[in-house]
């Protein structure tokens, strides 16, 4: 199945914020209350809710806005 151009915008922004931390995304999955794979799976859009991206966004100072692709 093919991903949409959202989806593909969402993962790169998650891979970007990720990068912006300087830290590696086991250290990011662990300090948002999940292990690495669940971050590949948010970053896929398997498995997202709110409560993860609000936790995500909290960990990588980054807007949930933004990485959710909203523009306001």
């Amino acid at each position: 199945m093919k991903k949409n151009k959202y989806l593909e915008d969402f993962a790169e922004r998650l891979d970007d914020a990720c990068i912006a931390t300087g830290l590696p995304k086991t250290e990011i999955a662990r300090r948002c209350g999940f292990n690495r794979k669940q971050l590949m799976r948010m970053a896929n859009h398997y498995s997202m809710n709110s409560f993860d991206v609000a936790r995500f966004c909290s960990v990588t100072k980054t807007d949930a806005n933004w990485l959710l692709g909203v523009e306001l």
